[in-house]
């Protein structure tokens, strides 16, 4: 009896593996974006453009947000494919104007 519910509660844990990650990158990309916005890049949204006001102060604070988040993460390769996309999009977005 007790090896089936230990069973069941590493399944159950395993079934919050995925969410768990997925909220982890969105934050992870939310703070990088925030970062990035606040060194007074505009981010393209597709229906919009995100812009902040420069300030260094909450993109220092952002920027080591999303440091912290990446280094939660296993998967270095991934965040930092995912950052240097985002980089190239903004890039090809201000040559656009």
């Amino acid at each position: 009896m007790n090896n089936e519910n230990s069973r069941i509660e590493r399944a159950a844990v395993r079934g919050w593996e995925p969410i768990s990650l997925s909220l982890i990158i969105i934050d992870f990309i939310l703070f990088a974006s925030g970062a990035i916005a606040h060194l007074g890049i505009p981010i393209p949204l597709g229906f919009g453009t995100w812009n902040e006001t420069f300030l260094v102060p909450a993109a220092i604070v952002e920027g080591v947000g999303a440091l912290a988040l990446g280094s939660m993460s296993n998967d270095f390769l991934h965040i930092a494919m995912t950052l240097v996309t985002t980089l190239a999009l903004v890039r090809l977005a201000s040559l656009r104007d």
